[in-house]
């Protein structure tokens, strides 16, 4: 078989693996981490089509792999947190977050929600931040407003994203839908507590009707 193909078959068997505790197991032991953080690398890269590669079999390849990270990461964090960091795999996870995969959207969004607490100057020098922000404007997930939740506790961080274009903004219409309304407003009280946010710069007319409504719903 061709290398890319070869390293698709790969991937799909190490996913059948890690459906077993002792697959996962055994498969950690082996390097697993670190061995999938390197092939994100060039996964990304080639659906980038950097290297004349083919970049459909790149996306394929990053979403096997970006879900494999995802399965290692729920049976031991701090390997996957070792590998990204020594493989310097971040900019990695954080580009994956802005693909039109949405499935490799979700499994990126979910495995950097999990390294953000621990790695959050890493995952905001990858751009991050932005890439968060620019998700929010395309549809809100709790995992983007949770990892913004917790970058938000920073006061660093809490004025990168205060200053994002239209984050304010979209942070505030998130308070009306129910489902991602208190991360919302736990990120926006994080800004104004940290000073990154001055609490009058929410007293637009449409910023405090959208902040009221929750109360004046019973929400």
């Amino acid at each position: 078989a061709a290398p890319a193909e070869s390293r698709s078959i790969a991937l799909r068997l190490i996913s059948e693996l890690l459906s077993s505790a002792q697959g996962a197991r055994a498969l950690l032991a082996a390097g697993a981490a670190e061995t999938l953080c390197v092939a994100l690398i060039h996964a990304s890269g080639v659906a980038k089509g950097w290297g004349g590669g083919d970049a459909a079999r790149g996306k394929e390849e990053a979403r096997l792999t970006i879900d494999c990270l995802c399965s290692v990461n729920s049976t031991d964090p701090a390997a996957v947190q070792r590998a990204v960091r020594n493989t310097s795999a971040m900019p990695s996870i954080v580009a994956l977050t802005g693909t039109d995969d949405e499935r490799a959207r979700s499994s990126a969004m979910m495995l950097l929600s999990s390294l953000a607490p621990q790695n959050a100057g890493e995952v905001v020098a990858s751009g991050g931040i932005a890439m968060l922000c620019e998700t929010l404007s395309r549809g809100a997930t709790d995992q983007t407003l949770h990892t913004l939740a917790q970058l938000s506790q920073s006061a660093v961080h809490a004025v990168a994203i205060a200053q994002q274009p239209g984050a304010l903004a979209t942070l505030c219409s998130l308070v009306g839908q129910p489902h991602v309304r208190e991360l919302a407003i736990s990120v926006l009280s994080n800004l104004c507590a940290l000073g990154a946010l001055p609490t009058d710069a929410l007293a637009g007319p449409d910023d405090l009707h959208r902040l009221l409504a929750p109360l004046l719903q019973g929400g």
